[in-house]
């Protein structure tokens, strides 16, 4: 996989999706056209497991000139959308007094409290995901009063 260009994480995903899927098949009871519906996974999973097991069946057949239908339908489940809900006032002030009180605005962790209600604050007013808040000092322009934000989609 790694020729054709797949990353290393999508290959790993993939390794393990196979595996756990051809356990399932080994003590599985269903048909094997029935069994890829009934293996008992979260809808990301089992599209990413159906993903994986085309491509094993596809390199068995160019490669090896096998050809096994390991029951893969041909339409996978839709891809499960997140719903995040915004959160309220209430639990943003909880945030913002619980950091208040992990780090008070005085004494030896007082500059550590400033950053992190300032890193709280600007993640709030963003939007941003997690993964995008991970923020080193050269991704903040003091002079400019910009912040760099790198995440999924690239930097903005």
């Amino acid at each position: 996989m790694k020729m054709s260009g797949v990353s290393d994480g999508t290959t790993a995903d993939y390794r393990h999706a196979v595996r756990r899927y051809l356990a399932f098949l080994g003590e599985s009871l269903f048909p094997i056209r029935r069994a890829f519906l009934n293996f008992d996974v979260p809808p990301g999973m089992l599209r990413l497991t159906g993903f994986a097991l085309r491509r094993l069946t596809r390199y068995w057949r160019e490669v090896d000139g096998m050809d096994i239908d390991l029951g893969v339908p041909s339409r996978l489940t839709n891809p499960s959308r997140p719903n995040p809900s915004p959160l309220r006032r209430q639990e943003i002030l909880l945030m913002l007094r619980t950091a208040r009180r992990i780090y008070p605005p005085y004494g030896k962790k007082a500059a550590i409290g400033r950053t992190f209600r300032c890193w709280l604050l600007l993640t709030l007013e963003w939007g941003a995901r997690i993964s995008e808040t991970e923020l080193t000092w050269g991704q903040i322009g003091l002079e400019k009063g910009s912040v760099l934000l790198c995440g999924k989609m690239g930097e903005s």
